[in-house]
């Protein structure tokens, strides 16, 4: 069949339109989410927290906290979630400002082969669309995972979750974690407010271990400091052992003349200690902790505010350790001549 020129004039945007309809690929296209069913449940699973087999996964899903709330429709969901969640203002984790709440978002762990759920306790949840919120799930052998929440930088939940086929037992490995790291950072604990903690799973000849890193978080100065490694048995969440790196009471010891001084320090305050009665060492310990403290204060505020003088802003940190190390090395000298002058005075000299 012949066709004039007259009707490909006219046929000619159609088909380019065609081919642009058939061919272009969508941009900016959102996946929608897992949803799975499991009996009454409904659960949203989170991206990347399925375990290596595909068996089990962790997610959330919504709950009515009053009787007179719309139920929720399930299908909204897979549009999107900020929206859906916006529609459904949760409790113990609003997204939005909503004076109209009526649900309580929980967290769960899904078993796809069994069609089975666990809801997680609704203190602490994950939710998967508030600003500076993040979750780590690690699977081990045995349907067991340890989840970590951090919420604004710091850990907000370590759970230790073990999963049976009718129950599942979880337990909270935050309590005993923050205490090894708390007495580790003691002395420099006003300048550390918060403490998060990264966690990660290795295989020891005995079984899986969980390995906590403790950081001090110093948000002023926008870095952490590492505190040590906390050890703990999978199986059962009881401490192997703690390792300490870079100790909050020593932070300055890679500055040489300060190591010096120290050193120092040491061997004046070693000297008293052996010249004194019981409770004159019990006084003058409890004075060289206090000193400490308030050495560390003073010089981690000399080095802020030299860091903030400067403009550029990758010299902060070596601005703020230089004025830090100047500063600490004077204090600590200045102690020095002070317990010398107490050790020269028991002398008679």
């Amino acid at each position: 069949m012949k066709v004039s020129p007259a009707t490909l004039r006219l046929l000619l945007p159609v088909v380019l339109v065609c081919s642009l309809t058939l061919f272009t690929p969508a941009v900016d296209a959102e996946e929608s989410p897992e949803v799975v069913s499991c009996g009454k449940e409904t659960i949203v699973i989170i991206d990347g927290a399925s375990s290596p087999d595909g068996r089990y996964a962790f997610g959330w899903t919504i709950h009515k906290s009053m009787p007179d709330v719309k139920d929720v429709d399930w299908r909204e969901v897979k549009t999107d979630v900020f929206s859906f969640l916006a529609r459904y203002p949760v409790e113990n984790a609003p997204i939005v400002e909503s004076d109209h709440t009526g649900y309580l978002m929980l967290n769960a762990v899904v078993d796809r082969k069994s069609g089975t759920c666990h809801l997680l306790p609704a203190d602490l949840v994950y939710c998967p669309c508030t600003n500076h919120h993040s979750i780590s799930v690690r699977w081990l052998a045995d349907a067991t995972c340890v989840v970590a929440i951090d919420s604004r930088f710091c850990t907000s939940d370590l759970q230790l979750i073990h999963l049976g086929k009718e129950s599942m037992v979880v337990k909270d490995l935050l309590p005993q974690a923050t205490s090894v790291f708390e007495k580790a950072i003691a002395d420099m604990r006003p300048l550390a407010p918060a403490l998060h903690l990264w966690f990660s799973v290795a295989q020891h000849a005995k079984g899986p271990v969980v390995e906590i890193d403790g950081f001090a978080w110093r948000p002023k100065t926008e870095y952490e400091e590492l505190v040590g490694t906390l050890r703990l048995d999978a199986a059962s969440g009881k401490i192997i052992g703690f390792s300490s790196k870079d100790r909050a009471d020593t932070p300055f010891k890679d500055y040489k003349p300060l190591g010096a001084a120290d050193k120092r320090l040491n061997e004046v305050y070693q000297q008293l200690v052996g010249r004194l009665d019981r409770a004159a060492v019990m006084k003058l310990r409890n004075e060289q902790r206090q000193w400490i403290a308030r050495r560390n204060n003073e010089v981690f505020d000399c080095g802020l505010a030299e860091a903030q003088k400067v403009q550029d802003y990758e010299r902060h940190a070596d601005a703020f350790r230089e004025a830090r190390n100047r500063r600490a090395l004077e204090l600590t000298l200045e102690r020095v001549s002070a317990l010398e002058q107490q050790l020269k005075a028991l002398s008679g000299g």
